[in-house]
């Protein structure tokens, strides 16, 4: 097991960490770009979206860094190596499902930033009963398409969160059955 561990390029661990700090490259090259939309453009909803990928940005480099020091604490060391895998193997399950749940949530974020920036433009136009009918049909369409865009995102979510951690983590899950059945 310390064997398959120690491998660079081929263990899960390896992979793990490359795709963390692929998606910390990403979120690191979005915030210059989200903070120079912030100073310089002037629409209202393209600065509240801006500050809004800012936001998740920022995030996800905490969640990453989160990540980092779950994983920097998986070194293989002589002794109890399975009792500290699972350990940290049901950490970065953990630390999967949070991200999981935290990409659902920002599909709320950012559609409601969208309904609210739309009922105040239909504010400055709109009073009285027409206010009203604008702000019912702009609550169904919303809800239509955040209903589409939680089935499409959950399956997306899932299927990368998949291909970029839970692949490699149930290798090791995989390896520490192996362990428990060779005890």
């Amino acid at each position: 097991m310390q064997a398959i561990l120690s491998q660079p390029s081929g263990n899960p661990l390896w992979r793990i960490r490359r795709n963390a700090r692929w998606e910390a490259a990403v979120a690191l090259l979005c915030l210059p770009i989200a903070a120079t939309v912030i100073l310089l453009v002037r629409d209202t909803y393209t600065r509240a979206m801006a500050l809004w990928l800012a936001l998740i940005c920022l995030s996800s480099l905490y969640y990453l860094y989160q990540k980092r020091q779950v994983l920097g604490q998986l070194q293989p060391t002589a002794g109890a190596l399975r009792q500290q895998l699972e350990q940290q193997v049901g950490s970065l399950r953990r630390l999967v499902q949070v991200y999981y749940r935290a990409t659902m949530l920002s599909l709320f974020g950012s559609f409601g930033i969208g309904f609210v920036m739309q009922v105040l433009k239909f504010g400055h136009t709109a009073h009285g009963a027409k206010l009203a009918l604008m702000i019912g049909v702009l609550a169904v369409a919303y809800a239509f398409l955040v209903w589409l865009g939680y089935r499409a995102l959950r399956d997306f979510t899932r299927w990368y969160l998949q291909r970029l951690y839970g692949q490699h983590l149930d290798r090791l899950e995989g390896y520490l059955r192996d362990l428990q059945d060779s005890e």
